[in-house]
């Protein structure tokens, strides 16, 4: 490898040049509880990942990006942790109150009177 003084170049040279995705993928796919298990990691991570985007959004929690970053690199739970810590320092996001007035009813609608 030639040094040219750019760490970036050097990193994505070494990635390209090492099998690590190829090594990782047999050994999960080794045996049958090491596939099952990868596969409920993966599951795992997209449901909090949807999770993520739409309460990160809902309070405003900024750099949603570092949390799935976090739970590809380190662990799902440290992740999970940080981001549910975030989430209650959060000040929660002003709900709108709906009055029974608000809500159109159809004209057939006849409410209850509590007399059978």
């Amino acid at each position: 490898m030639a040094d040219d003084g750019a760490p970036g170049i050097q990193l994505a040279r070494w990635l390209s040049e090492t099998p690590v995705y190829m090594d990782t993928a047999e050994i999960l796919t080794e045996r049958e509880n090491r596939f099952w298990w990868a596969q409920q990691l993966d599951l795992a991570t997209v449901s909090w990942g949807m999770l993520l985007a739409i309460e990160g959004r809902r309070l405003r929690i900024p750099h949603l990006w570092a949390y799935a970053a976090l739970a590809q690199t380190v662990s799902l739970p440290y992740a999970q942790n940080l981001f549910y810590l975030a989430a209650m320092l959060r000040p929660s996001p002003k709900v709108e109150t709906v009055s029974r007035s608000d809500v159109p009813l159809p004209p057939s609608f006849k409410p209850y009177d509590g007399k059978g």
